[in-house]
């Protein structure tokens, strides 16, 4: 495999992501530790790549987020650093940052989070200089109102606490309407490539367990990153996989695989009486993410596939009603991947896959099903109400 670079794609509004710097001391008992620590480039407080006060910085530093040294401004066209700032309405400040604004000739300049400007109001109370103004501030973070859906963005107030007194810094306003105003202070995503296995090998983390606590807090994409790298995380089946689940099925080199949810969905198999033409008949492993496509592509009413799909687990949705085959593993596997339903009446055990059979006489009304107590598969009524287990490969 080859060695990767991780550059992480910007989002829009970085606030979900868990933002956090990370002390490799924490990882190793003292007689381990390792000789050289990971050096940021960036730490919160520091002056970002283009001048401004960085707010957060991701697991390697490699991803952080910076607000401008001063507010917006409307003043004709001529939007720069002045000793005051004007209030503008919400259209106004993200169009001037869409088209006009810049610093330090960076373009890339956008509205905070609701969370990115509690960060900077936490800051300013811990001492960093922020030159903001004792007023409200515009955020990016949208939301509707009902019943009338008038879309209203959150706005966050930097006024002393002794003028607040006891009311919540956090409030709204309409911004479909011209007549509401408040400043605005640009802040952009900022990112550099960082070799993962070189600062593993300068951390000496070449255990697979420590590697995993290690990027617990890295986003999904960092996480797929790694996996494909020189120095991937090597999983044994049974183990917990990158999305939660229970590790069934591996590679040789155990780097991808696939993983069962911890948890079932239930349902019918849904499209009762009604031919697939051909597809959803798949029995192999990695076979069950094209029969759910199929699956899906019918709009059968209350399709097991459909709840499968809509199944989350630590941000990850991209699960699929396993195949035949993927399903007869999980149950190979039982004793090391756990809390399936072995117990109870027949329809308690019985689990969905994703393979139907049109070859049988009234075959448009059965699919496959495994029973969990003692591992016979049949063809059952697409109309019963069964359980079904979330797949994902890695």
């Amino acid at each position: 495999m080859k060695t990767i670079k991780l550059s992480i794609a910007l989002l829009p509004i970085l606030c979900s992501l868990a933002f956090h710097s990370v002390n490799a001391n924490e990882l190793f008992p003292p007689s381990d530790e390792p000789d050289t620590e990971y050096q940021h480039p960036y730490k919160v407080g520091d002056i970002g790549p283009s001048g401004g006060l960085v707010l957060s910085v991701s697991t390697f530093g490699n991803v952080g987020v910076e607000a401008a040294p001063y507010d917006m401004e409307k003043a004709g066209h001529n939007y720069g650093p002045n000793s005051w700032s004007e209030l503008l309405t919400w259209q106004e400040a993200t169009g001037y940052l869409s088209y006009y604004w810049t610093h330090n000739d960076h373009q890339d300049w956008r509205l905070p989070s609701i969370n990115e400007l509690i960060t900077l109001h936490s800051l300013q109370k811990e001492g960093l200089e922020t030159n903001m103004d004792e007023m409200w501030y515009w955020s990016s973070s949208e939301f509707s109102t009902t019943p009338d859906n008038v879309r209203h963005s959150y706005i966050y107030s930097f006024y002393s606490d002794e003028d607040m007194k006891d009311d919540p810094r956090k409030s709204s306003l309409p911004i479909i309407k011209t007549g509401w105003l408040a400043y605005a202070r640009p802040v952009r995503s900022f990112t550099w490539e960082v070799d993962i296995c070189k600062e593993f090998s300068k951390l000496s983390i070449d255990d697979d367990e420590v590697k995993k606590d290690f990027i617990a807090g890295w986003p999904k994409e960092e996480k797929e990153k790694l996996q494909n790298s020189e120095c991937a995380i090597k999983y044994s089946i049974g183990d917990t996989g990158p999305a939660g689940g229970w590790v069934f099925s591996l590679n040789e080199e155990g780097t991808h695989g696939l993983e069962a949810a911890p948890d079932d969905v239930r349902g019918r198999w849904g499209c009762h009486g009604v031919s697939l033409e051909g597809k959803a008949l798949s029995r192999e492993l990695g076979g069950g993410v094209e029969n759910t496509k199929d699956l899906l592509a019918t709009s059968c009413h209350g399709s097991i596939a459909t709840e499968v799909a809509n199944y989350v687990l630590n941000d990850y949705d991209d699960w699929y009603l396993p195949s035949h085959g993927e399903l007869h593993l999980m149950y190979s596997n039982i004793h090391e991947i756990g809390n399936f339903q072995k117990t109870g009446g027949f329809r308690n055990t019985m689990y969905w896959t994703s393979t139907t059979n049109e070859t049988y006489k009234n075959s448009l009304r059965f699919s496959y099903i495994r029973d969990f107590i003692n591992g016979w598969s049949n063809l059952a009524e697409k109309t019963f109400y069964f359980r079904a287990r979330p797949t994902r490969g890695f």
